[in-house]
């Protein structure tokens, strides 16, 4: 499984805790944490750097990583990842 694409995770760690690790903030309104991957582990942040810029992360404005591309490697062996930098200025 991979869930891949701007998530606009700016408005703090959370979010991407809850999506990565099952952890639900509000529990008795949402319920109990759950484990995300399907044997009961968490799922994994690739954290594909720039293609041009090996260091690079940024997915806004050249400063802030606000995409992600979250995997599970339970079922799968990741040997690559990337983000291909298409700046149009």
């Amino acid at each position: 499984m991979e869930v891949i694409g701007d998530l606009n995770m700016v408005g703090g760690p959370q979010p991407l805790d809850t999506l990565l690790n099952g952890d639900i903030v509000d529990e008795s309104t949402y319920g109990a944490d759950s484990s995300p991957d399907w044997d009961g582990s968490a799922l994994t942040d690739a954290h594909p750097l720039h293609n041009a810029a090996v260091t690079a992360d940024y997915t806004w404005q050249m400063t802030t990583r606000s995409s992600y591309l979250v995997e599970s490697i339970s079922s799968s062996t990741p040997t690559a990842h990337w983000t291909l930098a298409i700046n149009s200025y």
